[in-house]
């Protein structure tokens, strides 16, 4: 016998008369979409699967939206999380070059200082890979560049760099990096530096807004504005000829700059980015201070974010509407992958290291889970984020009964931990989402009558027009 998954979420598409004329029925578990008619969708969800026809219930079957009914589905969730982890070939760590940034940001939580990273700690950041990759086998060392800023570090970047990609080519295997840089420093001789000779294939710069928005958050210390610098630093990045490096811009939002965020769509576009980069929007967020005081409702933000979407599209970028099946949600979860901070500090997470909220009384980080400087055969300290996919865990955080929990993946230990829901913006959207995506999708002229008259929220929002 068989029952409807957990994880099945549908909307409805009207015709001219306002009568439901099919279904988008999204599954999160398996991210696949499909598109019923009345009678089959009523027979899906009263639970007649064998009225449906013999193709279309096959299709369900295999594509989980109809599964055992005896069985656990969160468990079997949980357990290929977890196998997904276990069995991951690829080393992740992420590396603070430096504790300082230039930048006065209000909602950061962390404390800035001029110090880099020593030449010794180097040395025992180079051994520490070298001993974590006698332990297990890999096929590829990922890293990622962090900060504070990290191109205020550029130097110890460049060593590093130098020092990782020996060790693969000796060792065979596949390398490439990330940062996460304010991009400030960004120059086209950087970036050249950066991307040709350190395998830097991922870039991240944030922008929260159009300039007068972004240069009132994100000025330096001593209140410079940085978002003319940054955006040329982008244009030129942008403009090198053949590379494949992955750029996104990250929008940082709350109710004071959100009106900040359509002007930047518009102005990106104008500069012909379109298929040079990508976008996201982040709500501000604790990072062990009160910036999540200032966040927006998260039904609001979700609701500019579906606008943002639709302007995106109207201008051409690329959308992903929907996202795919979130076997780790970040690197806490992995015991192999940590960040090591300017000191040789080890965490385990990104968003606690150089933060005072979380010192001591003997001015130790509560959060650290050892040092560099000791033997790797020295037991860390306990992560008390790496368990969070422990069905007990999941439960007491209520995304057991989430129907969006495989594409989410419980979203932030930290934020749960510390009491705070961090569910995010799909959860409150997705259903504009499927219909956005499904318009991009389905190019069947069987289908482009009824296409034209989706609406989103009870017909209450008109989508864009779409060309094909």
């Amino acid at each position: 016998m068989y029952k409807l998954s957990n994880y099945v979420i549908s909307e409805e598409i009207y015709d001219n008369n306002n009568i439901i004329e099919k279904i988008i029925c999204f599954n999160t578990r398996t991210s696949t979409i499909k598109i019923l008619d009345n009678n089959s969708y009523s027979f899906l969800k009263n639970g007649e699967f064998l009225s449906l026809e013999k193709d279309i219930f096959n299709a369900l079957i295999r594509d989980k939206f109809i599964v055992n009914e005896n069985e656990n589905e969160l468990q079997i969730i949980l357990e290929e999380n977890k196998e997904f982890i276990k069995n991951k070939k690829d080393l992740y760590l992420v590396i603070q070059p430096t504790a300082f940034c230039p930048f006065g940001c209000h909602y950061c939580g962390q404390l800035h200082s001029p110090k880099g990273m020593s030449d010794e700690v180097q040395k025992q950041v180079i051994q520490r890979l070298r001993n974590k990759l006698s332990e297990k086998t890999y096929n590829s060392l990922r890293i990622c560049w962090f900060g504070s800023e990290p191109l205020s570090g550029l130097h110890t970047i460049k060593n590093l760099s130098t020092e990782f990609q020996s060790i693969c080519n000796e060792k065979s295997l596949s390398y490439s990096a990330k940062i996460v840089t304010n991009g400030w420093k960004l120059t086209l001789p950087v970036a050249h530096d950066l991307i040709n000779n350190h395998k830097i294939n991922h870039i991240e710069i944030t922008l929260d807004g159009i300039e007068e928005f972004h240069d009132s958050r994100r000025h330096t210390k001593g209140g410079k504005k940085t978002f003319e610098s940054i955006y040329d630093n982008l244009l030129n990045l942008c403009h090198i000829k053949d590379e494949k490096t992955n750029v996104s811009i990250r929008c940082n939002i709350d109710e004071r700059n959100k009106e900040g965020i359509s002007p930047l769509i518009k102005k990106l576009a104008e500069d012909n980015l379109q298929d040079r980069i990508s976008i996201y929007f982040a709500q501000i967020h604790s990072w062990g201070n009160d910036a999540h005081k200032l966040a927006a409702d998260k039904k609001n933000f979700s609701e500019w974010e579906i606008d943002w979407f639709i302007e995106m599209e109207s201008y051409g970028f690329k959308v992903n509407y929907l996202h795919s099946r979130k076997k780790q949600v970040c690197m806490t979860l992995d015991p192999m992958s940590e960040l090591i901070d300017p000191f040789g500090g080890i965490f385990g997470c990104t968003e606690v290291s150089l933060v005072p909220s979380y010192e001591k009384e003997n001015g130790s980080n509560v959060h650290q889970l050892g040092n560099s400087k000791n033997e790797y055969k020295t037991k860390l300290n306990k992560n008390i984020f790496a368990d969070f996919y422990e069905e007990e865990e999941i439960k007491k955080y209520h995304c057991h009964t989430c129907e969006i929990f495989p594409i989410c993946g419980g979203s932030c230990p930290k934020e749960w931990k510390e009491g705070r829901i961090p569910c995010p913006s799909i959860k409150f959207n997705i259903k504009q989402r499927l219909v956005l995506q499904s318009i991009k999708e389905l190019k069947n002229k069987e289908y482009m009558g009824f296409l034209e008259k989706i609406t989103l929220e009870n017909n209450k929002k008109p989508l864009p027009e779409v060309e094909y």
